[in-house]
């Protein structure tokens, strides 16, 4: 594991402690409405998708949630607090205000530096290097069939062994052609795929691009083989580091960051699908653990640094 990633052994979902002291809520939350027959445009779930499940979720609470709103901390008056998910529902909406039709080309990550990712070597390498803690997560497993949900330039299916049978799917059209040369692209949407059919599903820092995350981990839950592996990551809104800059978090930046979780809200969610949590992990590359990452700390009127628990990821299985 990198330095500073901490590690909590959940075992059993009936477990409801994790790191952050918080308790986590069993089962399907308390809602005024779990019938699941509206999603949050207001339109019908079409029943096949509500049935297609398998029996892992009946009910998906359908409301629509709460637009994502930054709320000032009294005692500090000069910040804002993170995002708050309400115990009723698995994340807080915000609006996009970008698509995804370019976003693997050129961008501007959140400290200004200007970055395009497609044909660059050294990005893919540093990526890799980033995720060395993960690919060894993998080596420990039993090889078969993975679907990586949101593969972008297939950069980590292209770090596996050949054993393992790699599926993508990615909707950037420019993002496709290039991860079309490591891995079997699938179609989208998620609806269309046959179920119980892959041994591990991940989908890392793509839920949150998703409009309706509930619906797409029903299908990604539906997919994957009972006993499979599920990996998910995505920002944590909730985090010390959101909590402390509040609109300076630096994972705000993303304009097409719409659907918020906090670790709590996001292991709720994870179980309510049918996963059981065997971990939950914080993964942070030891090349952000410098000097000058502990002296941003200090200043809140900036962008706040990367830090440890801004990510958060979950890895768990489906009942066999």
């Amino acid at each position: 594991m990198h330095e500073y990633q901490r590690t909590v052994r959940t075992g059993d979902p009936a477990n409801a402690e994790h790191c952050k002291g918080a308790t986590v809520a069993q089962g399907r939350p308390s809602h005024h409405d779990l019938d699941g027959s509206r999603n949050h445009d207001g339109q019908g779930l079409a029943e096949a998708d509500r049935s297609s499940a398998g029996g892992v979720a009946s009910a998906v609470p359908r409301t629509a949630p709460r637009e994502a709103t930054l709320r000032p901390v009294r005692r500090r008056q000069s910040h804002t607090c993170p995002v708050i998910v309400p115990a009723d529902q698995f994340y807080a909406r915000r609006k996009a205000t970008a698509d995804h039709s370019n976003y693997w080309g050129t961008s501007v990550d959140p400290d200004g530096k200007m970055r395009n990712r497609i044909g660059s070597e050294s990005e893919r390498q540093q990526h890799l290097e980033d995720r060395i803690d993960e690919l060894a997560m993998f080596a420990t497993w039993q090889p078969g069939s993975i679907l990586d949900v949101g593969c972008g330039l297939g950069w980590f299916l292209s770090a596996l062994p050949d054993a393992w049978q790699r599926y993508g799917l990615e909707i950037c059209s420019e993002a496709q052609r290039i991860a079309a040369k490591v891995c079997n692209l699938v179609a989208w949407p998620l609806p269309s795929l046959e179920g119980d059919q892959f041994d591990v599903v991940r989908c890392c820092h793509v839920i949150e691009h998703m409009p309706d995350p509930e619906l797409d981990m029903l299908h990604m839950v539906r997919v994957l083989k009972p006993g499979g592996m599920f990996v998910i990551e995505t920002p944590d809104f909730g985090s010390p580091c959101a909590v402390r800059f509040g609109d300076h978090f630096r994972l705000l930046h993303d304009p097409t960051h719409c659907s918020l979780f906090t670790t709590e809200s996001l292991l709720r969610m994870v179980r309510h699908f049918g996963i059981t949590v065997e971990a939950v992990e914080y993964p942070f590359p030891k090349r952000f653990a410098t000097a000058e990452t502990w002296q941003r700390w200090d200043d809140t009127s900036t962008v706040s640094p990367p830090w440890p628990g801004n990510v958060v990821r979950v890895i768990g299985s489906k009942a066999k």
